[in-house]
């Protein structure tokens, strides 16, 4: 192990302050070392803070090498962390991590749900747009519906307008605000 290497067998004894500034330093820093030291985080710490912040550094780390672990976090039991593996994915490129985002949409927390949504919005291309309105009315979370609802304006088109349309009698309040605002744009 790398930076982490001297202090594993103790890290559990630091308190949470110490861990999350161990954790902070390694987020300027690349190597596959540092993918190990933070993967190892992820395993073996319960603070969901320190492991909230490994997936952030993960996520600086960028390549194939960091992109594993983040996939990975996507199966953990925390929303938070789950959560945050798809903001970290989201900076990734290639069809592995489009392919993770992808399977987030299923995910039963809404808050993924949604953080998947922002993402591939931003890389998803024109398949995802047509997905986005097909899934407008099939989720039971108002919260991913607007955010699909926002995701649907950066495609253009009779078919999103007419989903917007749809979306702006919808149930939740807002949802129709911002159906209503994006059909203003």
């Amino acid at each position: 192990m790398g930076r982490l290497s001297g202090l594993h067998e103790s890290f559990s004894n630091l308190s949470r302050v110490e861990k999350l500034q161990l954790v902070r330093d390694l987020l300027d820093h690349q190597s596959e070392t540092i993918v190990e030291d933070l993967t190892a985080v992820l395993e073996l710490e319960k603070d969901v803070a320190v492991r909230r912040m490994a997936i952030i550094a993960l996520g600086r780390q960028g390549g194939n090498v960091a992109l594993d672990p983040l996939v990975a976090a996507l199966g953990d039991a925390n929303e938070i962390i789950r959560a945050q593996a798809v903001r970290a994915l989201a900076k990734f490129k290639g069809q592995e991590a489009r392919s993770a985002l992808f399977d987030a949409l299923k995910d039963q927390s809404p808050a993924v749900r949604v953080q998947s949504i922002r993402a591939l919005t931003r890389v998803g291309g024109k398949e995802f747009g047509s997905y986005l309105r097909d899934v407008l009315f099939s989720d039971p979370a108002p919260e991913v519906r607007k955010q699909v609802v926002i995701g649907l304006q950066r495609y253009r088109g009779e078919e999103s307008r007419a989903k917007l349309l749809r979306a702006a009698t919808d149930e939740d309040a807002g949802v129709r605000k911002a159906a209503k605002a994006a059909l203003k744009r």
